[in-house]
């Protein structure tokens, strides 16, 4: 797709899927009869598939795919202008934790067994962690002798919780 023959014998065009795809090319001449040749052409458009990548965060341990189609596997996978503290390994895979929130804008290649390669372009955002809150009201009060409990709530806390208060402070 993206790509035409023109009657001249020109193969032109942008590609716009990645993948591998053979087609017959034929070409016909003047004479009386016309004499024709018909050839099977195969056409590898390599390309990074990844739409995007997932956010990330920074208290977190980060892990993203990269995926690509077209050309000849195995594939090999490098970036620019990853932030400190992320790594990306031949296979594609993104690993590490970031300290920096930010977007970061990584330019990716992928280059096939055959030595074809390509390149795109994906955002990487870094945010930093939701703010822990606590999200209950003031606890009702109580009576002397009366079983008492209520339970806090939050919210932008990683679990598992640990809540604590001063034992001398508590009634």
């Amino acid at each position: 797709q993206g790509v035409t023959l023109s009657a001249a014998g020109l193969l032109n065009g942008t590609p716009t899927l990645a993948r591998n795809t053979t087609f017959p090319v034929t070409v016909t001449d003047s004479d009386s009869p016309a004499r024709s040749l018909s050839i099977p052409f195969t056409l590898r458009v390599l390309g990074l598939t990844t739409p995007s990548l997932p956010t990330a965060t920074t208290v977190a341990r980060y892990s993203a795919n990269l995926t690509a189609a077209g050309g000849l596997a195995p594939y090999r996978f490098a970036a620019t202008g990853l932030p400190s503290g992320l790594n990306l390994n031949g296979e594609g895979i993104f690993s590490g934790q970031i300290k920096t929130a930010s977007v970061y804008p990584l330019s990716i290649t992928v280059t096939d067994s055959t030595g074809l390669t390509a390149a795109a372009s994906l955002p990487l955002t870094v945010l930093a962690p939701a703010a822990i809150r606590i999200t209950s009201a003031a606890p009702p009060d109580g009576t002397v002798a009366t079983p008492y409990s209520f339970t806090f709530t939050t919210s932008g806390a990683t679990p598992p919780l640990t809540w604590s208060a001063n034992p001398s402070s508590l009634p």
